[in-house]
């Protein structure tokens, strides 16, 4: 993530040439550099064009970025109507330089991806330019749309209780699990945006990885715990498992198969055939396990599962197969679109149940386990 300041490059000719020789040397320099040129013109007293011209997308919620390139000429930028949520830092500049320019979006609250429209515009030269487009995805980098409200409580009628805290990134910071009001579980979080290193503390244990545009880290390890998600392909299909480690010998495993050849663009929406789930205890002979053929309901009655911020399928286990990393979907992919209606196993079924508020976002949902227990969760936002 390109969050630093701007970067000029010169290419400076002038210093390093005499002057009678300046017309074969800038011949020189123009061969060596035309290939990467996206235009260039034949004049011999004047050079133009543009080069490793590109900048980088962001998701809802992501506020840096950046656009670079090389111009030979001087140059300016023309903006079209998104400047109300895109910000250049450097509208124009000089020729023979290379260009690392920061970039600044507004969170994108519309629901929908949004598109800018960048036009790089050689000073002295009408037919030198290049156009090229930055986006901004519908989706935050947990994998909830940008417009979703963000869940800052979780109650069951079991006496499971979860609370969460956000920053002005809509990324958490604060969560903790408690059960009849005693603290089963805490932690905190730091983004470093500066070096891209996110840091989570629990208690004396401090977990690191860095993160990457959407705010998300592949892995988080320390001396003693880890959280690692891990990608397999099979023909057309893709497994996606997320492994907790934890001091002691615990361990937590949850996998999803997607069949089917399906997308994980950051908007593309997906559901998994299956899911594998596996809790080792500290005794390493004691085990939970799950099988299950998962159901989201007829494509007409399918509920979203991106208008909150958390995942609430990471609650269909109960609380205490619930790994909070996942809650708080840390782990873009591991997310389904829609919310699971029905998990089936050799044993026995889970069904959801979900009632909804008026902006779509789940109000309360209801779990039946494969003895007919029910939990029923309630949202506050």
């Amino acid at each position: 993530m390109f969050t630093g300041k701007i970067v000029q490059i010169n290419i400076d000719i002038k210093s390093l040439i005499n002057i009678q020789l300046m017309k074969s040397i800038k011949l020189f320099i123009m061969a060596a550099i035309l290939p990467l040129l996206a235009s260039c013109l034949d004049n011999d007293e004047t050079n133009s064009g543009f080069s490793a011209v590109g900048g980088s997308s962001g998701y809802a919620n992501t506020t840096n970025g950046y656009i670079q390139f090389a111009s030979l000429g001087n140059w300016y930028i023309v903006q079209d109507a998104s400047t109300d949520w895109l910000k250049i830092d450097l509208m124009k500049g000089d020729g023979y330089s290379l260009y690392f320019i920061p970039t600044h979006f507004s969170q994108n609250t519309t629901g929908n991806m949004r598109m800018a429209r960048i036009r790089i515009q050689d000073a002295n030269e009408s037919d030198a330019y290049t156009m090229f487009s930055i986006g901004q995805y519908a989706t935050r980098g947990d994998g909830s749309l940008g417009n979703a409200p963000l869940v800052k409580t979780i109650t069951c009628d079991d006496g499971a209780e979860f609370n969460i805290t956000y920053d002005d990134k809509c990324r958490p910071n604060i969560f903790s699990m408690n059960r009849d009001g005693a603290l089963v579980y805490d932690m905190s979080f730091d983004y470093n945006d500066s070096d891209t290193t996110l840091y989570v503390y629990s208690g004396s244990n401090t977990l690191e990885g860095r993160f990457d545009v959407g705010y998300q880290p592949d892995q988080l390890t320390s001396r003693n715990d880890s959280v690692t998600c891990r990608n397999s392909v099979y023909a057309n299909s893709i497994a996606i498992m997320v492994e907790r480690r934890l001091a002691g010998g615990e361990q937590y495993g949850v996998s999803q198969l997607f069949a089917g050849g399906q997308r994980f663009g950051a908007d593309d929406e997906h559901v998994a055939d299956s899911l594998k789930y596996r809790h080792i205890y500290s005794d390493g002979r004691q085990t939970y396990g799950e099988d299950l053929k998962l159901y989201f309901g007829e494509e007409n009655t399918k509920v979203s599962n991106r208008n909150q911020s958390v995942d609430v399928n990471q609650l269909l286990l109960g609380m205490e197969e619930c790994n909070p990393y996942m809650l708080l979907s840390l782990f873009r992919n591991m997310r389904n679109s829609y919310v699971i209606t029905k998990a089936a196993g050799k044993d026995g079924d889970y069904t959801v149940a979900t009632t909804l508020n008026p902006d779509k976002s789940v109000s309360t949902m209801t779990v039946t386990d494969k003895n007919g227990n029910k939990k029923t969760y309630t949202f506050g936002y």
